[in-house]
């Protein structure tokens, strides 16, 4: 059963992390959440690198991945100390098409033994023929990619272990490729769990980081090399909240995920710094689609993943808009939050700010009356 509609009021891999420096854009400031006042963006910077810093210490301790660590443990919250104040939302352009994203849902999806890989499945499949208005999977991923493309398909390393819930997205991933035409040789698995890349086959991700810096605007780093293996990326994040830059999401997963030195970039609540290394990386490999991968969510206390703040949503994001895709995410994990009894996340309030700044940028749409989302599954109204 599916539906359309428009979405509403929403209140709302790589290297160990080196010590975190100060990163301040050297863009003009000016009172924006991307960029508050001098003094609310010291008191901001100074209260986040020492969490991120301390974060980076403990990644590096335990070989984990890069997202910063909760500085200190305290009881669940919806924002950091010093989030920016409220900011006015982004204007939409009437002319603007409406970016389609599909929300699919399945009670079958967790079950006490784990996720169960013939749900993925179905999940995958719906949601794409509905997100590309095919009738068929092999049509749809014909829609989003080219047949000489060599595919990365980018997880997030971070809590895999807690959520456990990777090795079935990949494999039913890779298994619907394959059915669709994509040979595994032309198929690369990022921050995939060990042992995945070679049970099915797939090309072994290039590793390191490419020689040069990129200037992406706000700052420079060195590239991951797998971005020169691939010609394009499917987007596999998990939906977390995070303690500096609200949630991670699609957006915050290839930013991040593909940087050699992502502890520098936590200043300011980690804005403009998202959205300025994805449009970077958008325009040098092609960002096919983002599957948001919600059927384990964490709703408190990210990007560490705790069994206590994990529910089990079972929904699966999809989209080629990413800010989009980011804005039903941040709804979908407010939801949770609220049959939590925990606040909401607000992108207004600056709880995420750069889901606004992506707006501004042109990346995508954040105003949620000009998204067309379509529910599957148990996520459509009776």
């Amino acid at each position: 059963m599916s539906t359309s509609r428009n979405i509403a009021n929403i209140t709302q891999p790589g290297a160990a992390v080196e010590t975190v420096r100060s990163a301040e854009p050297r863009a003009p400031i000016s009172s924006s959440p991307c960029h508050p006042d001098r003094r609310g963006f010291l008191i901001s910077t100074a209260t986040l690198l020492a969490g991120a810093a301390r974060a980076s210490i403990e990644d590096e301790k335990h070989g984990k991945s890069h997202e910063p660590a909760q500085a200190t443990p305290h009881a669940p919250t919806h924002a950091e100390p010093h989030a920016p104040s409220r900011d006015e939302p982004p204007t939409l352009d009437p002319r603007t098409p409406r970016p389609r994203v599909v929300r699919w849902a399945s009670r079958r999806l967790n079950t006490p033994s784990g996720i169960r890989e013939d749900v993925v499945t179905e999940g995958i499949h719906e949601s794409l023929t509905a997100l590309t208005g095919t009738g068929s999977t092999d049509a749809a991923w014909a829609a989003l990619l080219k047949p000489d493309d060599v595919v990365g398909i980018k997880f997030n390393r971070s809590g895999q272990a807690v959520l456990g819930t990777t090795p079935a997205m990949a494999r039913a991933l890779v298994g619907s490729l394959r059915s669709a035409g994509w040979s595994p040789s032309h198929l690369v698995l990022i921050e995939a769990p060990e042992g995945i890349a070679e049970e099915l086959g797939t090309l072994r991700a290039r590793a390191g980081f490419e020689a040069e810096e990129t200037d992406f605007g706000s700052g420079k780093d060195q590239f991951s090399a797998v971005l020169k293996q691939v010609t394009a990326i499917i987007n596999v994040p998990f939906l977390k909240t995070h303690n500096i830059a609200g949630m991670t999401c699609g957006m915050k997963n290839l930013a991040y995920g593909l940087v050699r030195r992502p502890g520098r970039l936590h200043a300011n609540h980690c804005c403009p710094f998202i959205t300025d290394i994805y449009q970077s990386l958008a325009a040098r490999v092609r960002i096919a689609l983002t599957l948001v991968d919600a059927a384990r969510i964490t709703f408190a206390d990210g990007p560490l993943v705790k069994p206590e703040y994990v529910d089990d949503a079972g929904v699966f994001i999809l989209g080629m808009d990413p800010v989009a895709v980011d804005t039903l995410g941040l709804s979908s994990l407010s939801e949770v939050r609220k049959s939590r009894g925990l606040p909401e996340l607000d992108a207004g309030a600056g709880d995420v700010p750069y889901l606004h700044e992506a707006h501004r940028k042109g990346l995508g749409v954040a105003v949620p009356l000009g998204i067309d989302v379509r529910e599957l599954g148990e996520a459509a109204p009776e």
